[in-house]
This record gives structure tokens, sequence and C-alpha cells, in this order.
């Protein structure tokens, strides 16, 4: 859902926050590396513990894109989505990871597939309620409280 709020609500964001249409392309530059942190987030998990660390990614995660809705600046916004994705993408790296680890290989192929599934409507959810909330002034705000 997160992932998917970004390119709906960015002509908002800009409007919002005053970006001017030269900074869109280092936002999202800089707010795209947090997928990269995935990898931090990895090892952090095979020396902590994948659960601990899976759950930890979620509740970060939630709270980060929960503050961004409330951003006045689009430096803080930036800020608080890069360390989101950071979490976000340590989360889906950790849970393919468990789920690969914690199914009957027999189920493995099926089960990454529901999961799959279900990762992907949050996209269409997000379209959905975009369009809902797309002619409102602050909508994007409303989504990422949400998200």
């Amino acid at each position: 859902f997160d992932d998917d709020l970004l390119p709906l609500c960015l002509r908002q964001l800009q409007r919002t926050l005053d970006i001017p249409e030269a900074q869109v392309c280092l936002m999202l530059s800089v707010i795209g590396t947090g997928k990269a942190g995935a990898t931090v987030m990895s090892v952090l998990a095979d020396v902590l513990g994948r659960r601990h660390v899976f759950f930890f990614s979620i509740c970060v995660f939630c709270v980060l894109t929960l503050l961004s809705a409330f951003q006045r600046s689009v430096w803080s916004f930036v800020f608080l989505q890069l360390t989101a994705r950071i979490f976000l993408a340590g989360k889906d790296s950790m849970a393919n990871v468990y789920l690969v680890e914690e199914t009957d290989p027999k189920y493995r192929g099926w089960v990454n597939g529901i999961y799959m599934s279900v990762a992907v409507t949050g996209g269409g959810f997000a379209v959905i309620l975009f369009g809902v909330v797309g002619s409102w002034e602050d909508g994007w705000r409303y989504l990422y409280a949400l998200a």
C-alpha cells in the first residue's frame, strides 16, 4: 500500500509541500534508496532473530508512515519516508525468508503465491482510496495516516 502512495500522491505532495519540479527526482531518488536498507535489516534479523526484527520493522514502519502524514517540510517528509522504506524493505525481505523456512516444501510455492497476491492487493486498495480522497486538498495526508 505505502509503496504505491508516493506516485499516486506526488502532485498533491508537490502542491502542499511546495516542491519545485526540479526537486521531485531528487526527492524520489532519496526515498527510493531506503530499499537498500533491507540488507542491514537482514543482518540484524540474523543477529537478533527474525521474528523480533520483523515485528519491530512493522511497528517502526507504521509509525514513520503515520508521522509522514503530518509533515510540513519536504525534507522531513523525505527523511521519514526514506527511513520507513528501510523498515518496509526489511519486513518484505524477512517475510519471504520466514515463509520459505517455516513452510513445508510441498506447499512453499502456494504459500508464497498467496503472500505475493495479498501484498499486491494493497496497491489496488491504494488506487481505490485515492479515487475517493484524491480530489481533497490534503488527500495524501489521509492516505499516509491510514497506511
